[in-house]
């Protein structure tokens, strides 16, 4: 189970960091997290997509307390989660169709390092409008997210299914 927290600085009306807090409940989960660090998990893959240049947000640390992992990230000023915008902008087509090119350049930009993102779903990419009508993506919650000499068919397969999503 995850908890996330905005945090507020400024007079902004935006939160500008989120800590992500994930509880070790019950015995065989607090195990687990004994012997797998998800958090330092998904800080290294953070880390990774931001020296092969495929955008995500910025993890800025983690932390762990026994079984409780911290993650600190930079907040994506003016994002949404993807499936929020593109319902958003729906009546307008010239916006929709360049969201779909980001999101092309953001999943091309995945696979040419090839990276296999074991979760990928609109909930997990956020969008922010940077001008009238175009956007800026970036992965959040990369979890898993991991380089390989190739990519399987059924590994891309899978995360070409984000694209379904919109049809």
């Amino acid at each position: 189970m995850r908890t996330v927290t905005a945090i507020y600085h400024g007079n902004s009306g935006e939160p500008q960091y989120y800590l992500k807090h994930d509880l070790g409940r019950g015995i065989r989960t607090r195990a687990k997290q004994l012997l797998k660090n998800k958090v330092r998990n998904e800080f290294e893959s953070a880390l990774l997509l931001r020296r092969l240049g495929v955008p995500c947000v910025d993890y800025l640390g983690w932390g762990r307390k026994g079984a409780e992992g911290y993650l600190l990230t930079v907040a994506f000023a003016g994002s949404k989660p993807l499936r929020d915008v593109w319902t958003q902008i729906k009546g307008k087509p010239r916006q929709r169709h360049r969201l779909l090119e980001r999101l092309t350049d953001l999943l091309i930009a995945t696979f040419n390092a090839c990276l296999y993102h074991p979760d990928l779903h609109v909930g997990n990419i956020l969008a922010t409008e940077i001008i009238e009508g175009d956007f800026a993506l970036k992965y959040v919650d990369v979890y898993g997210v991991k380089k390989l000499r190739h990519l399987s068919e059924s590994q891309t397969m899978g995360m070409l299914g984000i694209l379904m999503s919109f049809y």
